[in-house]
């Protein structure tokens, strides 16, 4: 439960510190996000960690951006604190590292951090000429935070491609490590159950503005509402806790654990956006929790998450026909009218695309996709399209073997098919800036129906598949 108390530091007045660290025993990690501190606050937290002459590890990690040299230098007119920070051990094995690494020393930091949590976890790292920090570690300016998490996933063996996969890699594995250091000693059931479904129906809503929400809201939940009064007053402290003071218990932060709990709990529990969507109370309420929806499900939902993704689109499009019901109707009648609803029409597509490139002797794979009216609303109102300008309504995805057979396919199509002025994007030539690879194009089909295809190789797809639909660009 240290974890657990050390997130409260700043609720404790600093002369009682040295009375907390006698009840904190072993080995810890704290972690100190600067824009909800102080130096001075920070400075009597090391000093109490002197004072009570500690021989067990600590880590402190800074969570500091772009004003951090400026807030570290205000932490070293502290005499203690400077002599803690310029030598490695001060009472004791404690390291305070400054964060204000420049691009150009990621790779010494990232050698650094390897050969660190590689001497901890008692294994052995290549040449150190053949190791190099990961491409999207550019993304963040240089942070030590993203680069020291990289090196941990490259010591695991694990191998992630991107910023976003490193940092859902990361959060689902220490969430697991917690939960599993807290069943074995016996506090999850006392203390933590519900809880990871309660962050993140609380995320889902935006926040609650007092106690009594949060009690309401424990008692609708699958994995709480069979709770005691009493047990549902203590998840409710410990809630608050983890949540900022003020107003009641307010929402984790957007890009934050919460809404990847939100994901994780989804998938365990179908039921959830249901019962949390019915804690919703007034129009504001539920356009706010349509913009977390669709938040979630871009930018954290990888593609071959189906069940999950069909989950939230579902809900979605729930909501859109609650709040706007005019304008979905109004799309719905024109998906009608336009044909966009005959599925015999696509069938018939499907079957003469696989003829003609049977007879073109290239192999592939056909699969078939539609955009939701919630979707088609979407980009109309996000890019300033008409209903006419949206072409991937119905969309064909087309797997092949390689780069030359996308081309060759691409022309099949665009034989059988007429081709639409300015639909053609060439994303194998010049990827999208995530490196997103396909062909795409727009052509009219029978009734003059618009119809796109995507081309991709197997790599290609499989890339598609695994990103989140926030890194692929629009038709």
């Amino acid at each position: 439960m240290e974890r657990f108390a050390l997130s409260i530091f700043l609720e404790i007045p600093s002369k009682e510190f040295e009375y907390f660290w006698s009840a904190v025993t072993s080995n810890c990690l704290i972690v100190i996000d600067y824009a909800e501190s102080r130096p001075s606050e920070v400075s009597a937290l090391l000093r109490s960690v002197i004072n009570r002459h500690r021989s067990s590890l600590i880590r402190i990690v800074f969570l500091a951006r772009n004003t951090q040299g400026w807030w570290y230098e205000q932490l070293l007119k502290d005499r203690l604190v400077l002599a803690l920070a310029e030598s490695h051990k001060f009472s004791g094995e404690m390291i305070v590292n400054a964060f204000g690494a420049q691009r150009d020393d990621r790779q010494s930091i990232f050698l650094q951090a390897l050969e660190s949590y590689a001497k901890k976890l008692g294994c052995s790292i290549p040449d150190e000429r053949l190791i190099k920090p990961p491409e999207f570690l550019e993304e963040t300016n240089g942070e030590p935070l993203y680069i020291h998490l990289a090196a941990i996933a490259y010591l695991r063996g694990e191998n992630p491609k991107t910023l976003q996969e490193l940092l859902h890699f990361t959060l689902l594995r220490e969430r697991s490590y917690w939960v599993k250091i807290l069943k074995k000693y016996g506090l999850f059931e006392s203390y933590w159950k519900g809880f990871f479904q309660i962050v993140a129906g609380i995320t889902l809503l935006g926040g609650v503005q007092n106690d009594a929400k949060v009690i309401e809201l424990i008692g609708e939940l699958s994995s709480t509402k069979a709770f005691t009064s009493e047990e549902k007053q203590k998840i409710r402290e410990i809630l608050s806790y983890f949540f900022h003071r003020g107003s009641g218990v307010d929402a984790l932060r957007p890009d934050r654990l919460g809404e990847v709990f939100l994901l994780e709990e989804c998938a365990q529990d179908p039921h959830l956006l249901d019962t949390v969507i019915k804690q919703c109370q007034g129009r504001q309420k539920q356009l706010s929790v349509l913009a977390i929806l669709e938040r979630v499900s871009s930018k954290y939902v990888y593609k071959n998450a189906d069940s999950t993704l069909a989950l939230l689109n579902e809900h979605k499009n729930m909501l859109f026909k609650e709040l706007r019901p005019l304008v979905s109707k109004v799309i719905e009648k024109v998906i009608q009218s336009a044909g966009y609803n005959k599925k015999h029409i696509l069938d018939k597509v499907v079957t003469r695309i696989e003829e003609t490139f049977r007879d073109g002797g290239i192999g592939c794979t056909v699969e078939t996709t539609k955009l939701t009216p919630y979707d088609i609303y979407s980009q109309m109102k996000s890019n300033s399209l008409s209903f006419s300008e949206v072409l991937d309504i119905l969309k064909i995805s087309i797997t092949v073997e390689n780069e030359s057979d996308c081309y060759n396919a691409l022309g099949l199509v665009h034989t059988t098919y007429r081709p639409i002025p300015g639909g053609f994007k060439d994303y194998i030539a010049v990827p999208s800036a995530k490196g997103y690879r396909a062909l795409h194009t727009a052509v009219l089909v029978s009734d003059r129906l618009p119809l796109s295809f995507s081309i991709f190789t197997k790599s290609m797809k499989h890339f598609a598949k695994e990103c989140p639909s926030s890194w692929l660009p629009l038709q």
